[in-house]
């Protein structure tokens, strides 16, 4: 590769980092500017098939169930630690015990 074509690959690198930025964070405070949003029928299924039973009610539960667990809960990682604790101080009259967590 000749010394022109590095430099003009290089230049080009460096712009599309440059136009690759983050944008700044704009506040709205005009309700004007937010898009309309309807939610879904809950009796449809993600495919587009109307719910007709019981049995079918109980397969979108779980539908509506899943989307939420991934869309507004999240997931949890899976944590194989152990919790450790030393007690600090107990009260047993007033039933209360203290203890610091170590890990």
């Amino acid at each position: 590769m000749n010394k022109s074509a590095f430099v003009f690959i290089s230049s080009l690198m460096i712009i599309n980092v440059t136009t690759l930025s983050a944008q700044q964070f704009v506040a709205n405070y005009d309700e004007a500017k937010v898009p309309s949003y309807t939610l879904p029928d809950p009796l449809v299924f993600n495919n587009g098939v109307k719910v007709q039973n019981i049995k079918g009610w109980d397969k979108r539960r779980t539908e509506i169930f899943k989307m939420f667990e991934n869309e507004v809960y999240g997931i949890s990682p899976v944590w194989k630690g152990d919790i450790i604790s030393t007690e600090l101080s107990s009260n047993l009259y007033l039933q209360l015990i203290q203890k610091e967590l170590l890990s």
